[in-house]
Protein backbone atom coordinates (compact mmCIF):
# COMPACT_ATOMS: atom_id res chain seq x y z
CA UNK A 1 0.00 0.00 0.00
CA UNK A 2 0.97 3.10 -0.69
CA UNK A 3 1.60 5.88 1.97
CA UNK A 4 0.15 8.87 -0.33
CA UNK A 5 -0.35 10.07 -3.88
CA UNK A 6 1.79 9.86 -6.35
CA UNK A 7 4.12 12.96 -7.08
CA UNK A 8 2.21 12.98 -10.61
CA UNK A 9 -1.09 12.64 -9.65
CA UNK A 10 -0.87 16.04 -7.69
CA UNK A 11 -1.12 18.03 -11.40
CA UNK A 12 -4.79 16.94 -10.82
CA UNK A 13 -5.49 19.19 -7.53
CA UNK A 14 -5.61 22.83 -9.22
CA UNK A 15 -8.11 21.67 -11.44
CA UNK A 16 -10.08 19.43 -9.13
CA UNK A 17 -9.84 22.53 -6.37
CA UNK A 18 -11.06 25.14 -9.01
CA UNK A 19 -13.62 23.68 -10.25
CA UNK A 20 -16.68 25.41 -10.71
CA UNK A 21 -19.11 23.43 -12.75
CA UNK A 22 -18.58 25.79 -16.48
CA UNK A 23 -16.99 25.40 -19.47
CA UNK A 24 -13.47 26.33 -17.97
CA UNK A 25 -14.02 24.57 -15.41
CA UNK A 26 -15.03 20.88 -17.55
CA UNK A 27 -11.79 21.70 -19.86
CA UNK A 28 -8.93 22.41 -16.75
CA UNK A 29 -10.60 18.95 -15.26
CA UNK A 30 -10.06 17.42 -18.51
CA UNK A 31 -6.45 18.66 -19.24
CA UNK A 32 -5.63 18.18 -15.62
CA UNK A 33 -6.75 15.02 -16.15
CA UNK A 34 -5.15 14.36 -19.82
CA UNK A 35 -1.78 15.19 -17.96
CA UNK A 36 -2.22 12.77 -15.23
CA UNK A 37 -2.38 10.16 -17.73
CA UNK A 38 0.50 11.19 -19.31
CA UNK A 39 2.96 11.72 -16.55
CA UNK A 40 1.81 9.73 -14.43
CA UNK A 41 0.70 7.03 -15.74
CA UNK A 42 4.03 5.07 -14.40
CA UNK A 43 3.24 5.70 -10.83
CA UNK A 44 -0.65 4.63 -10.69
CA UNK A 45 -2.00 0.91 -10.65
CA UNK A 46 -3.91 -0.11 -13.36
CA UNK A 47 -6.94 0.43 -11.63
CA UNK A 48 -6.19 4.08 -11.28
CA UNK A 49 -4.86 4.25 -15.00
CA UNK A 50 -8.55 3.04 -15.73
CA UNK A 51 -10.47 5.59 -13.26
CA UNK A 52 -8.02 8.69 -15.01
CA UNK A 53 -9.08 6.98 -18.33
CA UNK A 54 -12.76 7.04 -17.64
CA UNK A 55 -12.92 10.51 -15.94
CA UNK A 56 -11.09 12.13 -18.93
CA UNK A 57 -14.11 10.34 -21.09
CA UNK A 58 -16.62 11.46 -18.67
CA UNK A 59 -15.15 15.26 -18.78
CA UNK A 60 -14.78 15.03 -22.62
CA UNK A 61 -18.66 14.00 -22.95
CA UNK A 62 -19.51 16.72 -20.66
CA UNK A 63 -17.49 19.52 -23.09
CA UNK A 64 -19.28 17.97 -25.97
CA UNK A 65 -22.80 18.57 -24.48
CA UNK A 66 -22.26 22.07 -23.64
CA UNK A 67 -23.98 24.72 -26.16
CA UNK A 68 -21.79 25.76 -28.59
CA UNK A 69 -21.76 29.69 -27.59
CA UNK A 70 -20.73 28.38 -24.26
CA UNK A 71 -17.50 25.79 -25.47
Amino acid sequence: MRPSMPAGALRILPAYLGFNGLPDGWAGLNDALRNVQLFARDELTQTEVDTVADLISAATSALNRLPGEQR
